[in-house]
Parts: C-alpha cells; structure tokens; sequence
C-alpha cells in the first residue's frame, strides 16, 4: 500500500511539472513569431520554389515584414472590459483603429498580388491552403471554447 501511494503522489507530482508552462514565462500557445527569414525558408520547403523564385520572395517577405510579422505595435492592448457594461455601452473600433486595418489590408493585398506574380498557379494554390483562414480560429490558435 505504501508502494502504490508514493506511485501515486510521484504521478502527479509529474503530471503538475508537464503541466507549467516554458521556463521563459510565455504561455505554451503563444509560441514566438517567426523571423523573415523562417518565413521564407519555410516557404521554400512546403512550395518547392527554384533558386530565383526564392530569391524574389525573401526580398518580398523583407520589403513586407510588418505585415507577416503581425500587429507587433497592438500586442498586449486589450479592450476595455466588458463586465459591468450594458448592450448600448460596448467599445466601439475607433477611427485610428479602422484606419490602422485599412491599412494592412491594403498592404497585405498588394503582398498577395506581388507574390502571385511569382510564384506558379499550384504553388500559389498550395501557399493560400497553408494560410490560416481569417475569421474562424479552431484551437491551434488558442481559441477552443
């Protein structure tokens, strides 16, 4: 019986260790941004791009790299909370916001269309099939109520 106690207390006590999140403080499904240049390599991988086709992109991904980076400026910012607020009181996009989003969808459009002109029509296709899908978050991106 004594066996089988301290079995049990050294099984959670390992189920506990497993459970913390890395020694860096950063929750495990928040990984750290990719740089261009993984980016890119990873992109070379998954397309199968030539010699030129990579060369174009790495220019491409640097001359865009705010935008594949992600909101790094709103990281952290959150809106206000929403507890002890009724329906006519919920927080509005501001101008700056909107204007912000116009933005980046104007520059991630013009990414999309400069890539287009480099990459072939199959690897295009496969490169929108490795992009997430704007809208729906499943529980790879944390979101799994």
């Amino acid at each position: 019986m004594k066996k089988f106690m301290l079995t049990m207390i050294a099984a959670m006590t390992m189920s506990l260790a497993m459970a913390q999140n890395p020694s860096d403080g950063r929750p495990m499904n928040h990984p750290e941004p990719m740089t261009v240049e993984q980016i890119t390599t990873q992109m070379q991988n998954k397309l199968g791009l030539t010699d030129e086709q990579f060369a174009k992109v790495k220019a491409l991904n640097e001359k865009y790299a705010d935008i594949l980076k992600g909101h790094q400026g709103m990281r952290g910012q959150r809106p206000p909370r929403m507890e002890n607020m009724d329906n006519s009181e919920q927080p509005q996009m501001t101008e700056e916001m909107k204007k912000m989003m116009e933005e980046h969808r104007a520059k991630k459009q013009a990414y999309e269309n400069e890539l287009k002109g480099i990459l072939s029509s199959s690897q295009y296709t496969t490169y929108q099939s490795m992009m997430p899908k704007h809208g729906h978050r499943g529980p790879a991106e944390g979101n799994d109520k």
